[in-house]
């Protein structure tokens, strides 16, 4: 059985809409199961004339997509949804927003990304099923 390989200790990964990003994602590995931002995260979209934009700042930690590890095979915590993840991390750790929205910003950033419709969906329903305890731990 292969073992699929982590990330290298920095990671730059860019999704197919650039337009909605900031910038390339630049990590560092903290730990085995932590990363932190090289540089601020910006994710920005538009609707009803009305511009979002979020940003998670220069040097935050994420754990990327919190994804048990029995289910890394199908959803592995980092991938075209990195970006999707670290954003939803943020708005979890603030709660700036309700945690309903925090999740749809996760979905719609995930579509940005250029990730499969299938795998948004099922990312989302698993932040909806099992998010309450880590959002209202993180705040």
């Amino acid at each position: 059985m292969r073992r699929k390989r982590r990330p290298s200790a920095r990671v730059s990964a860019r999704g197919p809409a650039m337009d909605n990003w900031s910038r390339p994602l630049q990590l560092e590995e903290v730990d085995a199961r932590n990363w932190r931002l090289l540089e601020a995260l910006e994710y920005r979209r538009q609707a009803a004339g009305v511009e979002l934009r979020i940003e998670a700042p220069k040097g935050e930690v994420t754990d990327l997509a919190s994804v048990p590890r029995i289910l890394w095979n199908v959803f592995p915590p980092y991938g075209k949804h990195t970006k999707a993840a670290v954003i939803h991390d943020r708005l979890y750790k603030t709660g700036v927003l309700p945690r309903f929205l925090a999740d749809a910003i996760f979905r719609d950033a995930m579509e940005a990304s250029g990730v499969p419709l299938w795998r948004r969906w099922f990312m989302w329903a698993a932040v909806r099923l099992f998010g309450a305890k880590p959002y209202q731990g993180r705040r």
